[in-house]
């Protein structure tokens, strides 16, 4: 896979995607590269929690992943990219509910680099 964002991005991975029964609120950590390896496509999904019509579409969004997911077909993976105004705000964002990763807030001059592409 070509990629415009460094294979050694850090990103969060979210408890459904985590090996064996974690219950940390924190988020663990994993590349760019070790979320691409095994898809054709990333998705980078942008967001923020007040934004209603992202809290609908999260959720329609979410429901559907699982479901491609499940059907084990599924050659891609989602990205959350957050347009919250601060970390705690997109921790929560991201908590409510997001079965796939996500780029650290920390991380808004990337973030930045996506969006304008």
């Amino acid at each position: 896979m070509e990629s415009f964002l460094p294979l050694e991005t850090k990103l969060w991975k979210p408890k459904a995607m985590r090996s064996g029964d974690s219950t940390s609120e924190d988020e663990d950590e994993y590349t760019f590269a070790e979320l691409a390896a095994d898809c054709d496509y990333v998705v980078f999904y942008f967001a923020e929690q007040e934004c209603q019509r992202c809290g609908r579409a999260t959720l329609m969004l979410a429901e559907r992943y699982a479901a491609l997911r499940a059907g084990g077909k599924a050659r891609f993976e989602f990205v959350f990219v957050s347009s919250d105004n601060s970390d705690a705000e997109m921790r929560d964002h991201y908590r409510g509910g997001m079965p796939w990763a996500a780029l650290p807030y920390a991380e808004r001059a990337l973030a930045v680099r996506i969006a304008e592409l």
